[in-house]
């Protein structure tokens, strides 16, 4: 039976975040993709089988799975199930995002507090990034030149860090509330919301002035949240903006 503690981050070490490139799919049907116990399985027709090591991945659609025991990144090709690269990242990878362009996938290390730039045509890391402590989520913004990542600040607060994808450097913290755990940005990319799992509230960022708005404080828990194709948004109440680094 699979365990179900807990690891740093307060999500379940059992399951794996997985993303997909913008012009792949997810594998379909009766087969689907997961980790199991410190490796990466494909499950389906064909069972189960260790992830190898290739140094590289074809440049084209890939599924990405976060190995949050093995502290790796396993690349599979959608069209055969495949596993082709498993990639070396940072301590306790919890999501995976990548970028509009396909060019990039951001794995958050919850453990190490950073965020590994892994390069989607030769399946290297290019570069690694230092957030907040215990980071989360993350999600870019639809033209791609920003990442979004939450992580804990305390047990009252918590905050998002923008980061400037040309520069692979932080620019801006905003805060939220208590463990953001779930983020999602608006299609025209003007808001961010932050489903807030410890503070039970969900927050609406301007990306534009990087100002917060609680748009719901009663909610129990929440760990997840989408945003509709067609969806804008207008902000309330504001706390106050975001610190510049």
């Amino acid at each position: 039976m699979e365990s179900h503690d807990s690891g740093p981050h307060g999500r379940n070490p059992g399951s794996a975040p997985t993303a997909a490139r913008p012009d792949g799919a997810r594998p379909g049907g009766r087969r689907a993709l997961r980790a199991g116990r410190g490796r990466a399985r494909v499950t389906g027709g064909g069972g189960s089988a260790p992830a190898p090591t290739a140094s590289a991945a074809p440049a084209h659609r890939l599924v990405y799975v976060a190995n949050s025991r093995a502290n790796s990144v396993t690349a599979y090709d959608p069209s055969t199930d495949a596993p082709v690269a498993t990639v070396p990242v940072g301590s306790y990878p919890q999501a995976v995002a990548v970028s509009p362009d396909g060019t990039q996938a951001y794995v958050v290390n919850n453990g190490s507090g950073t965020v590994s730039v892994l390069d989607t045509a030769t399946a290297a890391v290019t570069a690694t990034i230092t957030v907040g402590r215990l980071p989360g989520p993350v999600a870019f913004s639809p033209d791609g030149t920003r990442a979004y990542v939450g992580h804990y600040v305390n047990a009252r607060s918590g905050g998002v860090d923008v980061i400037d994808t040309a520069t692979r450097t932080v620019t801006a913290t905003v805060p939220v509330g208590s463990q953001p755990f779930g983020i999602a940005v608006t299609p025209d990319g003007g808001r961010l919301y932050v489903a807030n799992l410890i503070g039970g509230s969900v927050s609406v960022v301007d990306t534009a002035t990087l100002t917060d708005t609680i748009v719901d404080g009663r909610a129990r828990m929440p760990a997840a949240l989408a945003v509709s194709p067609t969806a804008a948004g207008s902000t309330r109440r504001t706390t106050p903006a975001a610190t510049s680094r």
